[in-house]
């Protein structure tokens, strides 16, 4: 799965790379030649990705060639980048009057020998893997990519925080705070004594483990499941604007029927529910309803079902941009721009294939950033004065689901952890994430990473 949603973004990098290289630097002959080969290779190569990724899931021949060919690609990338840097730092120094001059000079023309040799050898590789394709009959298609950037309607929904089916849960809480004895404390009241007088520690987990190291009081509190009636309630506000469910019987029914099969779990119901915001088909409805019976009930990945299936219906550069999250620790605040300038330094954003060439890509961003958010991917939303949103999180179980679907492409890895090492896969990390403390041997660090086609360690 991962090695589909990253390679796609390193073809369409590739191929936008090669169309700056051939306007800019038309004059070097010998390179040029490989270079419209091989983006010829990969024009091909994207147009059956698609189904290459549908078919992976029971073909492990198939899995191992998108290896295969990502690996090249990684290679490819970096060849041109390599070339691209190098060229564009000649003409920063000197200007483009005296290219010819440049460009002909000892130095250049060896450099220019050396890249054309690599893009050679990269180029045959890319040849070979792209006609082992034709034994797994895969279709060519129209990735969706290329219009993934259509609009999505406007309207006045806002993401605010609204509670259903806790009041019983609430009262039993603060009874419970209340009537605590104070007699029995323990090591960290002493340490929290700064608090006013008669504060409260309140801890929640999902843990169970968690809960019983933590309490100072004889039980702990489980919060129930939602009733079928309230989780409705979580769904509607995510798959309806106000006032519009009554336009809509059919899909109440269909929709209080999806409701069933969520376990009474908050998250499921809003998260399915933002899934069908901009859907009035009954047939769309009726895909999620069917999907399983259960849309809570974990397979091995341990991942939800219902979060599964918003990750599904995602556009296929938003799936880019949701699965390099997995980069940042769980519970992690998340800066909103600096986010979306990594997404556009990664090539996950492009301008409008509409023909909104003027489109900033930092708007683009906040369109993608927008719109995880109000599918529930992204929520702890943080504003500044101004009410505009400066940084998010991702709850626990989202981001267990980007770490799935990034695979081992996109890893956040704890330096402070002593096993750290056994985490390192032996096949390439694209992009990783180092969290580290003073103790930590950076030079060891980059003796790690260096060999491996990592474009984002961040130390």
């Amino acid at each position: 799965m991962a090695e589909t949603i990253f390679l796609s973004a390193a073809m369409r990098v590739i191929l936008i790379k090669l169309g700056s290289v051939f306007k800019e630097f038309a004059i070097i002959k010998g390179v040029n030649k490989e270079l419209e080969k091989l983006g010829s290779t990969l024009s091909t190569i994207e147009a059956v990705l698609q189904d290459a990724e549908e078919k992976q899931i029971n073909s492990p021949e198939v899995k191992n060639w998108l290896g295969k060919l990502r690996d090249a690609a990684y290679d490819a990338d970096d060849v041109l980048d390599e070339f691209f840097v190098k060229a564009l730092r000649w003409n920063r120094e000197k200007g483009m009057i005296n290219k010819v001059t440049q460009l002909s000079s000892p130095s250049k023309l060896k450099f220019r020998f050396k890249i054309g040799h690599k893009i050679k050898k990269v180029a045959k590789k890319l040849d070979e893997i792209a006609a082992e394709r034709l034994k797994f009959h895969l279709k060519m298609s129209e990735l969706e990519g290329r219009v993934e950037n259509k609009e999505t309607p406007t309207d006045s929904f806002v993401i605010e925080s609204k509670v259903y089916g806790r009041d019983e849960d609430k009262e039993n809480i603060v009874k419970m705070l209340i009537n605590r004895s104070d007699e029995d404390e323990i090591s960290i009241n002493k340490l929290l004594r700064c608090g006013a007088k008669e504060s409260k520690i309140v801890v929640t987990t999902r843990s169970y483990k968690v809960g019983d190291i933590a309490r100072t009081v004889n039980q702990s509190y489980s919060l129930r499941i939602l009733s079928d009636d309230d989780c409705w309630l979580l769904f509607r506000d995510g798959a309806f604007r106000v006032g519009e469910a009554e336009n809509f019987p059919k899909l109440v029914s269909i929709g209080k029927e999806i409701v069933k099969k969520c376990g009474g779990l908050p998250l499921a119901a809003k998260a399915l529910g933002s899934v069908l915001r901009d859907k009035r088909e009954e047939n769309e409805w009726l895909s999620i309803k069917d999907h399983r019976d259960n849309l809570v009930e974990v397979d091995g990945s341990g991942i939800l079902p219902a979060l599964k299936l918003s990750y599904d219906h995602l556009p296929f550069s938003m799936k880019q941009c949701f699965a390099y999250c997995a980069l940042f620790p769980k519970g992690y605040e998340i800066p909103k721009k600096t986010l979306i300038r990594l997404w556009i330094a990664q090539g996950f954003i492009h301008e409008s294939s509409s023909g909104e060439r003027d489109t900033v890509l930092e708007e683009i961003g906040n369109k993608y950033f927008s719109d995880l958010q109000r599918r529930c991917l992204f929520q702890d939303v943080v504003k500044d004065e101004y009410g505009n949103v400066k940084a998010c999180k991702m709850h626990d179980l989202v981001h267990d689901l980007a770490r799935v679907v990034g695979g081992m492409e996109c890893m956040n890895i704890d330096f402070v952890d002593e096993n750290w090492i056994r985490r390192i896969p032996e096949r390439n990390i694209r992009h990783a994430s180092i969290v580290c403390d003073d103790n930590t041997d950076t030079d060891r660090v980059q003796e790690v990473f260096t060999p491996l086609h990592n474009r984002s360690p961040r130390l």
